[in-house]
């Protein structure tokens, strides 16, 4: 009869049914050792205890294991007809069919290594599911031992360094040492710095548990020399050697703390040192001051009246500082030529010319800036209080109170007037130019203002030397910012490989990725003024033709990738509105066509003809005034590009018929006081309005366009400016192309009444 047997591994549970005739046999054994894994090891699978009565014909041994101790890495040396496969998470199965095992035999190695050298051991066994079977397919009796892969127990620990590249002699010197255990095993070390052989700090019983650290901080370090020093950090009581040294340089020089030549120039050019302060109104002083090594700074405020007598800053007046930022205070400097100390929200109470000096100390060192402070009266601004429009030879008169003060000793009462006809020359343009710097927005509107006052002055026959001297200078600033490869914005051109992407475009900084902005605006400024250098080819200096610098067509073939299906391009940033962006970019590729290479012509020539089917194709009903303008542009510059296009001609003038009309219905204003598009504000708009109008061909005598170019010149009478840099460039340069220039000679007379 068939008869149950109980098996190992698993204690308990009942075996395959094992037939009479082959119960009196032995059970097969499997036996799996206990290995060390202190490298890449083999596991015997071997089959034992075989009768040559009941040969092994095929087996199923699953093996368990524990991967987080070890790692499977195969098997070699299997029998014919053996094979292993894994089953799961720390399971593998061995399997043989087509056998005749008539002895001991080792069936399979199975190899394994260590996931660390942390001294974790892992059981290896089986399940109930293993069986051997002998001829006719039935059962033999299995035995299974359990085994042990054991990791090694191994410590490690490993020592770092920290310190500063440079300090000053007589100065204490931190270091940081820093011990870490990689391992789950604790370990306990001692640690030490050495300098030129000799200990200089040392630490016994380090003891770190698993995976923990620890931070030395040592400030007893004092050198005297200057020289080259290298700290040496090490540690001894692991097991594992790799890593129980560190090293690091540190450079003792002599301290130097300054305020050079460049900081005062850079402060003077930015803030500067003599500053206009207006009495009960916040404001601040400061400057910029080199040092070689960092640390903090000792910084003393000092002022002193007129007369040299020393104001006590103490109190809150004349002078009242902000608790923040009292007279002296400690500040941390960098080793750098960009430090800054400033004492800000400072409040003058009394009116005075005060000189002051800021101080800065540290180490041993002192250095200095001396300024003065004139604290004034609020100003009061009074604008136009009244006008009058005289025509021909009629006289007339303006009557207007002048605000008093009590007292009015000592006090000076201004009247400024201006006079002259609707299309004079303004004059101080100058100042609104702006300086080229930061992004390529804050360098290319001054560029660009800087081109349209010269061309507005140069039309009206005022350049002059001053003038020209500075147009120049401004405009070479601009182009060093933006030139490839040393610009601080310089163009990503293909040729350069060590900054930028090479994909012709610009961004703020080298290695920004360009925008649709800040590739446009450079490439349509530059491509201005070189048609402005085709006019006049030795007034700025310098010249565009190298294309290694400022390359039209890489940054036109960046913005042709840019295009719409729909023809039309879009972005957000400066501007948002895909009709401004397609006129914009149109006008653009027409006036700098002639600089493009062949390749890149044929590109614009397809560009073109899209975006003016998009432009002459939109719907403008509700648009305001300067997507408008922009859209009469680009549609006038194609219509000029394409002139011997009849069919597009017609288009074009069907469509700026239509854009003047819209332009017309967004018209503000009357015609004495000057019209305006978009709020009272928005100059860019008026501007480009007038502009736009003009294209359409209404001429500079059409009361609409004179109407605007009064409002604009009314804006400047009465503000002295029209916002923006780059919105102060549009206006100009419809004063250029639009205002009609006059010439009056006049007397005025202004007299003052009492009462």
């Amino acid at each position: 009869e068939p008869k149950e047997r109980i098996k190992n591994p698993d204690s308990g549970t009942v075996s395959k049914t094992i037939e009479k005739e082959y119960a009196s046999f032995k059970p097969v054994t499997v036996i799996f050792p206990r290995l060390n894994l202190t490298r890449d090891v083999s596991l015997p699978i071997e089959l034992s205890n075989i009768s040559s009565d009941a040969p092994v014909v095929s087996f199923s041994i699953p093996v368990t294991y524990d991967p987080s101790v070890a790692r499977y890495l195969g098997y070699g040396g299997a029998q014919s007809g053996v094979s292993v496969r894994s089953t799961g998470y720390g399971r593998l199965l061995v399997e043989g069919s087509g056998l005749s095992l008539s002895a001991d035999t080792e069936v399979v190695n199975l190899r394994f290594i260590a996931q660390s050298d942390s001294g974790r051991v892992s059981e290896i066994g089986s399940t109930t599911a293993a069986y051997v079977k002998t001829n006719n397919n039935r059962y033999l009796e299995l035995d299974i031992t359990k085994g042990a892969l054991v990791q090694d127990s191994l410590t490690d620990a490993r020592v770092y360094i920290w310190a500063p590249t440079a300090s000053a002699v007589g100065s204490n010197v931190t270091f940081t040492v820093y011990v870490n255990n990689p391992k789950a095993t604790p370990v306990n070390v001692s640690a030490n710095v050495t300098l030129g052989g000799t200990v200089i700090w040392s630490q016994d019983e380090v003891a770190l548990g698993a995976y923990q650290s620890r931070y030395f901080t040592v400030d007893t370090w004092k050198p005297v020399t200057a020289d080259t020093y290298t700290l040496a950090a090490g540690i001894a009581g692991d097991d594992v050697q790799d890593g129980n040294t560190a090293s690091t340089q540190v450079r003792i020089e002599p301290y130097d703390l300054n305020i050079t030549t460049d900081n005062r120039q850079n402060w003077e050019r930015w803030y500067g040192y003599n500053v206009t302060a207006v009495q009960d109104q916040y404001f601040w002083l400061g400057t910029y001051f080199t040092a070689n090594q960092p640390g903090y700074v000792n910084a003393s405020l000092s002022i002193w009246y007129a007369n040299g007598t020393a104001v006590d800053l103490s109190k809150d007046t004349p002078f009242d500082l902000y608790y923040y930022y009292p007279a002296e205070m400690s500040i941390y400097s960098y080793s750098s030529s960009w430090n800054s100390v400033g004492w800000y929200y400072i409040r003058p109470r009394e009116l005075g010319t005060y000189n002051y000096s800021i101080n800065l100390e540290s180490r041993g060192e002192q250095t200095h800036v001396n300024g003065t402070i004139v604290v004034r009266e609020q100003n009061v601004d009074i604008k136009v209080l009244n006008s009058t429009i005289l025509d021909n030879e009629a006289n007339g008169e303006i009557l207007f109170d002048v605000f008093n003060r009590e007292p009015f000793e000592g006090r000076e009462v201004v009247i400024t007037a201006a006079a002259g006809a609707e299309g004079r020359t303004l004059e101080g343009l100058d100042y609104l130019i702006g300086y080229p710097h930061g992004c390529p927005e804050q360098t290319m509107s001054p560029a660009l203002a800087v081109l349209r006052v010269k061309q507005y002055y140069e039309s009206r026959g005022q350049l002059n030397d001053e003038r020209n001297a500075t147009y120049q200078a401004k405009m070479q600033q601009a182009y060093n910012q933006m030139k490839a490869p040393d610009g601080y914005n310089a163009q990503q051109l293909p040729i350069y490989t060590n900054y930028g992407d090479q994909s012709g475009g610009w961004a703020w900084g080298q290695n920004s990725a360009p925008s649709m902005f800040y590739t446009l605006y450079p490439n349509y400024v530059f491509s201005e003024l070189r048609q402005d250098m085709d006019n006049d080819p030795t007034y700025w200096g310098f010249d565009l033709t190298n294309e290694s610098e400022i390359n039209l067509t890489a940054s036109t073939v960046w913005l042709l990738n840019k295009q719409g299906t729909n023809g039309g391009w879009s972005d957000w940033g400066y501007i948002y509105n895909p009709y401004e962006w397609t006129g914009f970019i149109s006008e653009k590729f027409v006036g700098e066509f002639g600089y493009l290479t062949p390749e890149g012509q044929r590109m614009v020539n397809e560009s073109l003809n899209r975006s003016f089917e998009y432009l002459v194709g939109g719907d403008y009903s509700s648009q305001p005034a300067t997507p408008v303008a922009y859209a009469v542009f680009g549609i006038d510059a194609i219509r000029d590009h394409y002139a011997d296009n009849a069919t597009l001609d017609a288009q074009a003038d069907a469509k700026l018929g239509e854009l003047q009309n819209r332009l017309l219905e967004l018209r503000q204003g009357d015609a004495a006081n000057g019209y305006h598009w978009g709020s009272s504000w928005a100059y860019e708009d008026t501007a480009n309005a007038v502009l736009a109008l003009n294209r359409t061909g209404l001429q500079a005598e059409n009361e609409t366009v004179r109407g605007g170019i009064r409002y604009l010149v009314s804006v400047y009478d009465t503000n002295g400016r029209w916002g923006n840099t780059r919105g102060t460039a549009a206006v100009i340069e419809a004063l250029t192309q639009v205002q009609i220039p006059s010439t009056v000679n006049f007397n005025v007379q202004i007299g003052v009444e009492d009462g």
